[in-house]
């Protein structure tokens, strides 16, 4: 059902219809679908899916390593079609950071444009390790 994109709340109501003895809870739902989610991932690391995802659904990546060549530190992702709206409508950008919003504790800069009947679309998402000026100078450079 996880491969079927069915909600862990409804694989539960599910299970629960078919067999109303089974003593399954939410947290058990959660935990099965993760073990599924290792299984078919194999031996790679969180990172190589993500990007090949990305890959395959035009995005652009840009990412950056740590001091120790192989753990990336940095990521920037933007859409294809995200750089043809910022080609055209280049002049207005609000950029916003949060702080602590995902398991890695990495601080979320998103970049926001306006469009010239004052719509708003997204331009790209970099993740940052830490807030410094080095760190958001890199973002700005790869999305000019």
């Amino acid at each position: 059902m996880t491969l079927s994109l069915v909600t862990p709340k409804n694989i539960l109501a599910s299970l629960k219809r078919k067999r109303p003895e089974n003593t399954s809870n939410i947290k058990q739902v959660y935990n099965r679908r993760y073990q599924s989610k290792l299984a078919i991932r194999r031996d790679q690391t969180e990172m190589q899916p993500l990007l090949k995802l990305l890959n395959e659904n035009n995005y652009v990546c840009r990412h950056r390593r740590g001091d120790d060549g192989v753990t990336i530190r940095y990521i920037y992702v933007t859409h294809s079609d995200s750089i043809k709206l910022f080609n055209m409508f280049p002049t207005v950008l609000i950029i916003d950071s949060r702080y602590k919003t995902n398991k890695y504790m990495l601080l979320l800069l998103k970049i926001v444009g306006v469009t010239s009947i004052e719509k708003t679309y997204s331009i790209s998402f970099t993740f940052l390790e830490c807030e410094k000026k080095d760190n958001f100078a890199w973002a700005l450079e790869v999305c000019r």
